[in-house]
């Protein structure tokens, strides 16, 4: 009897582990498949918004010349600068006239420093330029292009 204990004891040691591989086999390849899958899942998404700007935003550009768009457009079409309603508030007022961040707070029903942090976001994307006149500071969009894209995206949307 004394002679197989070390055979059972060494059965029983590789039952626990070739368990804990199995766990360890089965969590690495689900780990990496959902990986794969939202990667995916992000392209596809990624994929589709842009297609659906592109067709709101300019279908006619891209029929007509069959070339990427603008970089003004890229940046006007991206979450960054309209995934907020804020902020299209916000050029939606800068394209009427220039004005200070008080006076856009009040005109996007939202707090000065709310309006100051969506106005830095929209300056890094060119789309909004500052000037300082004293201790105020106003702003407008950065050219007359901006305004009409707007315009252009309003207009399409009515339709």
């Amino acid at each position: 009897m004394k002679r197989f204990f070390p055979l059972r004891m060494a059965v029983r040691e590789t039952r626990g582990s070739r368990g804990r591989l199995a766990l360890y086999m089965v969590a690495i390849t689900a780990g990496v498949a959902s990986l794969v899958a939202i990667g995916s899942f992000r392209t596809n998404v990624t994929d589709s918004v842009r297609d659906q700007a592109r067709t709101v935003l300019g279908a006619d550009l891209a029929i007509r010349h069959r070339s990427e768009f603008p970089d003004t457009i890229t940046a006007l079409v991206s979450k960054a600068a309209l995934g907020d309603p804020t902020r299209l508030k916000l050029l939606l007022a800068l394209g009427e006239a220039e004005l200070c961040v008080c006076d856009l707070a009040a005109a996007a029903g939202a707090s000065p420093s709310g309006v100051s942090h969506h106005l830095r976001l929209l300056r890094a994307l060119r789309l909004v330029r500052s000037r300082r006149d004293g201790r105020m500071i106003y702003y407008r969009l950065d050219d007359e292009h901006v305004g009409d894209l707007l315009r252009t995206a309003l207009a399409h949307q009515e339709h």
